[in-house]
């Protein structure tokens, strides 16, 4: 089957483990690498979240990641994203 113009407009180039991976409708575990590949190469994020008059407020963290692909961010309890996050848990997370 021949890919349509969409396709091969979308198709993703990463690096795993040495090897170029093309990934379009690749396996779970492959997209699971890809991302998790990513999140390792990265240092930094920005976190954005509401303070108490309900405006956006962001600052520039560092992360981890687990393998599951969730994240572990840490933060002292007397900054202002930690105050924030306790009154509205809703954030967002560029990488």
């Amino acid at each position: 089957m021949a890919e349509t113009n969409y396709q091969q407009k979308y198709r993703y180039l990463w690096q795993i483990e040495g090897k170029r991976v093309l990934c379009y409708n690749c396996p779970m575990d492959t997209q699971r690498k890809i991302i998790y590949t990513f999140l390792n190469s990265q240092p930094l994020a920005t976190i954005s979240t509401i303070n108490k008059n309900g405006n956006p407020e962001s600052a520039l963290i560092g992360f981890g990641e687990k393998e599951d692909l969730s994240l572990i961010i840490g933060t002292n309890k007397s900054t202002r994203k930690y105050k924030n996050i306790l009154k509205n848990p809703r954030v967002a997370l560029a990488i």
